[in-house]
């Protein structure tokens, strides 16, 4: 184990919610803070207190209100949260020097975020949001709605860790993930899947990577890209940073897709699979 403690050990590794039938299903990713702007996507499309809203982690940084919208999905049963790269700065900054300096690390070409996050709530704020964090938001989030089952994971399913070779069974990937909290830090931290996927569409092909079985599908953000890019059941929709606008998704039954959210568009938009629009 390094500097870094690279590890997740303190957190809850997976959750299964239930969402009626009689409720919409609303899913975020990356928000960083732009609670104004989910407000707004929940005001467009109508939604209601009722319905149910998950977010795939990086709820905080780089915007103003990330704390705000901690305080929603700790306090309302309709919020649910996996853990983001971002909360899990926040966790291991309040016991790790090295993690605090790289969570508030800022220059005039990368900006971790953390220092928005700190100075609205400081050190007492920290504490009290690793308790309430660790005791509520898990690092896998599967969510049974209907038919449907989803998982949530920050990053992504860590199909490249270690030696192994490639785990892609959903029950089995859950198991791992308790039994090694390694491979539970690559579910927050990794990018080497969507690398994966993103060389092959560069380069004209397909990448082999595998579907997940034994889940309908699994939605990662973590990655920006510019419109949302599905690879078997796998979905990244951090788009935030790439064009500006984030994405809130609610699956489609009729059409077996999710229609994409976002301010501004009136048309109904759907995901495409391709791969030309990720920004790594």
């Amino acid at each position: 184990m390094n500097n870094y403690n690279e590890n997740t050990d303190e957190l809850i590794k997976y959750k299964k919610i239930s969402v009626p039938l009689d409720s919409r299903l609303f899913i975020f990713s990356d928000v960083h803070g732009k609670k104004n702007e989910v407000d707004m996507l929940i005001k467009k499309v109508k939604g209601k207190e009722t319905d149910h809203y998950a977010f795939i982690g990086d709820i905080i940084d780089r915007g103003p209100h990330g704390p705000a919208l901690l305080y929603d999905v700790i306090y309302n049963d309709n919020y649910h949260m996996c853990i983001g790269n971002h909360e899990h700065f926040l966790i291991k900054s309040c016991e790790n020097q090295l993690f605090f300096q790289n969570w508030m690390f800022k220059d005039s070409k990368y900006d971790n975020g953390g220092t928005e996050t700190f100075f609205s709530i400081f050190r007492p704020g920290m504490n009290f949001f690793k308790d309430k964090l660790t005791n509520k938001c898990p690092l896998i989030l599967e969510i049974e709605h209907g038919d449907l089952n989803l998982g949530l994971i920050h990053a992504e399913v860590p199909l490249f860790f270690e030696t192994r070779p490639y785990m892609s069974n959903w029950q089995d990937i859950v198991e791992y993930a308790h039994c090694n909290s390694y491979y539970g830090w690559d579910m927050i931290w990794s990018r080497d899947v969507i690398k994966n996927v993103l060389q092959h569409y560069q380069n004209g092909t397909i990448s082999s990577l595998p579907k997940i079985e034994g889940i309908d599908y699994v939605l990662h953000g973590h990655t920006g890209v510019k419109n949302p890019i599905k690879h078997q059941n796998m979905i990244w929709f951090d788009t935030g940073f790439a064009s500006g606008k984030i994405s809130m998704l609610e699956y489609d039954k009729e059409n077996n897709d999710f229609i994409i959210h976002q301010l501004d568009d009136e048309e109904i938009l759907y995901i495409k699979e391709q791969g030309n629009n990720i920004i790594v």
